[in-house]
Formats: structure tokens, C-alpha cells, sequence
């Protein structure tokens, strides 16, 4: 599968996806070739909204080797100044099996993997994100970041009425049910159900 939208040229528009749902899902995509994986691969002053991505047992596995700024998230992989993603729900569980070398930063997500400028609202994960295989064991932001509706948020970015329900395993970095690291913005009622290890 090829994303929509790349760090190039990304996807500026609007994207309704008026309550439908983009299901089975069987995906292997080498993050080799392939650094932003979603359904969306970069975003910059775009709206999506209203967008189920998967059913409950569609899997979508990582493998190859990571390069520093690669983003992987169910809806959007990375998204830019300007961003609205509203009323979004991921079912698609990660397998994470490629490597992150040290101080290699990976944003992942079951909604958006690295932002900037980017407003989140009522979207909800309830897929389970898992990561192996990695030798990234740095901490804070040098680390692989693990959230389970935003990975990395930059700057700027504001996240409310969002749930996780998925369950988030890594072995190092940074996990954070709604945000793994939050540089810059704000989170209002949100909620996280899931496990985080």
C-alpha cells in the first residue's frame, strides 16, 4: 500500500470519510522504502474526519530498517502545520519487527505518528501497537515514541475528547496512552483504557 501524500508533496486537502471504514487490512510494508506508513503518509493543512481505519483483528506489520523521523499511525502517519483530524477510529494493530538503531527516533501511533500544529479531536484507538525487535534504548526524545492517539507532538499541538483503548508495548523510549512526549501543546478530556508497557 502507498500512503497518501508524502514529505514532497503531502496531502492538503479535505478527506471526509462520512462514517466509513477502510477494513481488511493485511498489510507488510518495509520501512526501509516506506518511512511514513498510514493511511495517510504526510498530511499539512489538511482535515480528516469521520474515518474508521480497519476491523478488530486486521494487522499491519513493520519490518526493514528505520531511518531517524520515520512515522507510522493508523489515520496519518505525519502530519504538518495546519492539520485537523476529528472524529477518527483505528482498529488496525501494529507489529513493529524492523529495527530502530540508537537515537533513531520513531513515532507511532493508532492515529497520528509525529505532529506539528496538528488539532485532535474525538478519535479513538482501539488497536493494540506492538514494538520488538529494536535497539533504540534511548530515553526522552531521542527515544522510539509510543502513543497510543499521537506519538511525537512537536509543537503546537492540541489533543481533546480522545480515547485509547489498545494495549502499547515497547521495549524502550517513551509510551504514553493518549501522547508519548508532549513538547509543545495541550490534552483535555482524554481518556486511556489500555495497557502501556
Amino acid at each position: 500500500y502507498i500512503p497518501a501524500g508524502t514529505d514532497e508533496k503531502p496531502f492538503s486537502g479535505v478527506f471526509d470519510g462520512q462514517g466509513f471504514t477502510v477494513r481488511n487490512i493485511s498489510v507488510k510494508t518495509d520501512i526501509t522504502s516506506q518511512a511514513n506508513t498510514g493511511i495517510f503518509g504526510v498530511i499539512s493543512g489538511a482535515t480528516v474526519r469521520n474515518l474508521t481505519v480497519g476491523d478488530e483483528g486486521d494487522v499491519w506489520t513493520i519490518t526493514g530498517k528505520a531511518a531517524g523521523g520515520s512515522a507510522i499511525a493508523g489515520v496519518a502517519a505525519k502530519a504538518l502545520e495546519g492539520s485537523v483530524v476529528e472524529n477518527c477510529v483505528n482498529y488496525v494493530s501494529f507489529d513493529f519487527q524492523a529495527e530502530d538503531g540508537a537515537k533513531v527516533v520513531v513515532s507511532m501511533a493508532g492515529i497520528v505518528g509525529d505532529a506539528t500544529g496538528l488539532s485532535v479531536t474525538g478519535c479513538k484507538n482501539n488497536a493494540d501497537i506492538h514494538v520488538s525487535g529494536i535497539v533504540n534504548t534511548e530515553s526522552g526524545g531521542n527515544g522510539f515514541q509510543l502513543g497510543g492517539i499521537v506519538g511525537y507532538a512537536r509543537s503546537g499541538v492540541k489533543a481533546s475528547g480522545c480515547e485509547n483503548n489498545g494495549d502499547l508495548s515497547a521495549p524502550s523510549g517513551r509510551g504514553g496512552g493518549i501522547i508519548a512526549t508532549l513538547a509543545g501543546g495541550s490534552m483535555s478530556e482524554c481518556v486511556n483504557n489500555g495497557t502501556i508497557e
